[in-house]
């Protein structure tokens, strides 16, 4: 309940799994930016997946395989940004839409995995305690990419209402 409360000081509106999913198109565009979304945590975070050349060449091509379906649905990158808040708000498929069109910013890129990420975050530390402070003046491109990824999981995540079990695979 009182985290319910804190969500709703931050975020001034959040769609629900039944509004995304309240249109045939919005449910489609959904459930394909959550399987993207899924496959994009395995990538990140996954020690598995990052130690298994094969099984991110499968994760690869199943992207692109998502990229396909997103772009034959008429997705367009960062479509409708700008809108305002009400044209989410009463616009089901608008919202999928947008959401769609934020990962379609970062399909097609080989992505930098968190194993990958943390000697970097090492090497750039420049913070006294256990918490890292990374220097991004010198702007490392492999932290780029990957606190790029990072930001369009998470906030993709939230805008498609995924529950935290939605987000991973069995």
């Amino acid at each position: 309940m009182e985290s319910e409360r804190h969500r709703e000081r931050i975020l001034p509106w959040q769609s629900s799994k039944e509004f995304l999913t309240s249109t045939p198109r919005g449910a489609k565009l959904r459930a394909i930016s959550v399987a993207v979304i899924r496959r994009l945590n395995l990538l990140l975070y996954s020690p598995d997946v990052a130690g298994d050349t094969k099984l991110q060449a499968q994760i690869y091509a199943e992207l692109e395989h998502l990229n396909g379906q997103l772009i034959e649905e008429g997705i367009e990158k960062e479509m409708h940004t700008g809108q305002p808040l009400e044209y989410f708000q009463s616009n089901p498929e608008a919202c999928s839409e947008y959401v769609a069109g934020n990962i379609l910013l970062v399909l097609g890129e080989k992505f930098v995995s968190e194993s990958e990420a943390m000697p970097i975050v090492q090497e750039f530390n420049i913070g006294e305690n256990e918490y890292p402070l990374v220097d991004m003046s010198a702007r490392p491109p492999r932290l780029i990419n990957y606190f790029s990824a990072q930001i369009v999981v998470n906030t993709s995540s939230r805008m498609l209402s995924m529950e935290r079990e939605e987000a991973w695979f069995e």
